[in-house]
C-alpha cells in the first residue's frame, strides 16, 4: 500500500485552473459551507504553501468548489516529487493569476474614462 499525502501544488493547480483568486476560493468555500467554514485568502495561501492542510470537514467542500475529486489533492511520495519539480517553473496560469490585479485596474480605468 502506498502512502499518500496532501499536495499543496495540486491544490494551487486546481485553484488556478478554476480561474479563482485565493479570495474567490475562500468566498466560495464559505458560501458552499453556509458559513460553517470561514477561510480567508490567508488560509488558502497556507494550504498552497504547505503551512497547513485542509481539515477533513473542509476538503469535500474545497473539492466541490474546485470541481475536483478529494483524491486529486493527494499524491504518493513519487508523484509529489514530480509535482514539486513542475512547481519550480511558473505555469501560464500562475502568470495569469499574478496579472489579474493589473487587468482589474485597467478595466476600472476604462470604465471611468467611458
Amino acid at each position: 500500500m502506498s502512502h499518500t499525502t496532501f499536495s499543496p501544488h495540486r491544490f494551487s493547480q486546481a485553484r488556478l485552473a478554476a480561474n479563482m483568486s485565493q479570495g474567490d476560493l475562500a468566498y466560495r468555500i464559505r458560501d458552499l459551507s453556509h458559513n460553517t467554514l470561514k477561510p480567508d485568502a490567508s488560509s488558502i495561501s497556507d494550504y498552497e504553501n504547505g503551512r497547513n492542510v485542509p481539515s477533513g470537514d473542509a476538503l469535500p467542500i474545497i473539492a466541490e468548489a474546485l470541481g475536483k475529486s478529494i483524491e486529486f489533492f493527494y499524491t504518493s511520495g513519487a508523484e509529489e516529487e514530480d509535482d514539486e519539480e513542475a512547481a519550480a517553473m511558473p505555469s501560464h496560469l500562475e502568470l495569469l493569476d499574478a496579472l489579474r490585479p493589473i487587468a482589474a485596474l485597467f478595466n476600472r480605468e476604462r470604465e471611468i474614462a467611458a
